[in-house]
């Protein structure tokens, strides 16, 4: 596993000009060993602090790489690079950026998003379909907290992840999407600041966080289906339909069978359009809902362990520990506290 990670020492309520912070030399290092092509310009000497905070890129898997930012701007800087063809989703928990991904602009951040309120919980999605450039620029006292995941072609193809409408969207060279994520994630996403260090654990959760975010992108994509031109438009209509029964809420009490009669399927043809349509079986896709309801329950403190285990369908507290780790990179009793 890669990891290169540059700190200041510096906390969320002190980013005080006296740290040391972050200079060039720290920054080209990080690039370097992640894209081609880097170049960095600063308007003061390179040895004056750029960034006062944290920053790191890691490769958790060949083909999957989270990088991190989590630092207040010591002076006006820009930078270039190249990246090679991938997909990438950008989450801005703070602060405001421009990402210029050759000649599409991508505004992010709190206050960007597509419909007012939204935008600290939108994810903005990038598909790269040739090596292209990147540019980004950063004024002087701006705040800035954001991760970025990048998925590559041959990362997306290992893990059966490559439906033919993510090989679609993957194939349209910058074309983007804004996907608003659900709350689960945006809170993980928050705290997976909490994770930074180099021990076993705080990988363990970082990568947890990364295949719950690309599966969950993976399922955003697909779902996207209805609003491209696919074959049949009775097929369309029917994996629009459990779309919509399924966001309702209405079918997380509902049995399969059930589900099924709703909607006039047989269990054979509600598994297929469930993997058309969503990327994975429809038994995956109801217990990731339910966990992830358990995982909004716990962290209002809405309810106990054993609780949320029942909420999520689970008769046993430890089996729903096993499974709320898995997905999300933490245990329960992390955000319940008790």
């Amino acid at each position: 596993m890669q990891f290169t990670s540059v700190s200041s020492e510096l906390s969320s309520q002190d980013r005080s000009a006296s740290c040391p912070g972050l200079k060039h030399g720290d920054l080209l290092s990080n690039a370097s060993a992640h894209v081609q092509n880097y170049q960095l310009s600063a308007r003061r000497s390179h040895k004056s602090p750029i960034l006062l905070g944290h920053l790191a890129t890691e490769q958790l898997q060949p083909g999957l790489q989270l990088h991190m930012v989590d630092a207040t701007i010591a002076q006006p800087f820009g930078f270039e690079a190249e990246l090679e063809p991938c997909l990438k989703v950008s989450i801005v928990l703070r602060g405001q950026t421009r990402l210029s991904y050759g000649t599409r602009n991508l505004d992010m951040g709190p206050g960007f998003g597509r419909r007012e309120g939204r935008g600290a919980s939108v994810a903005n999605v990038i598909a790269l379909n040739e090596r292209e450039g990147f540019s980004q620029q950063a004024r002087e006292g701006d705040i800035r907290r954001s991760l970025t995941l990048s998925l590559s072609p041959d990362w997306l193809e290992q893990q059966g992840l490559n439906s033919e409408e993510v090989m679609r969207f993957s194939a349209s060279h910058l074309k983007t999407l804004e996907w608003q994520l659900p709350e689960a994630i945006h809170l993980l996403a928050d705290q997976l600041f909490a994770y930074t260090a180099r021990d076993a654990a705080s990988k363990l959760v970082r990568e947890g966080f990364a295949l719950s975010l690309a599966g969950g992108l993976v399922s955003r994509i697909n779902s996207c289906g209805s609003e491209i031109t696919r074959g049949g438009a009775d097929s369309s209509r029917r994996g629009q339909r459990l779309v919509e029964l399924l966001e309702s809420g209405e079918a997380d009490l509902l049995s399969m069978a059930q589900i099924g009669d709703r909607l006039g399927m047989s269990a054979a043809t509600l598994q297929r359009h469930a993997r058309n349509t969503l990327g994975m079986s429809l038994n995956r896709y109801l217990r990731t809902r339910r966990l992830e309801k358990a995982y909004r329950a716990l962290a209002s403190q809405q309810m106990s362990i054993a609780e949320a285990a029942l909420l999520a369908g689970y008769g046993h507290a430890a089996n729903f520990t096993t499974a709320f780790r898995r997905q999300f990179g933490i245990c329960p009793t992390e955000l319940n506290g008790h």
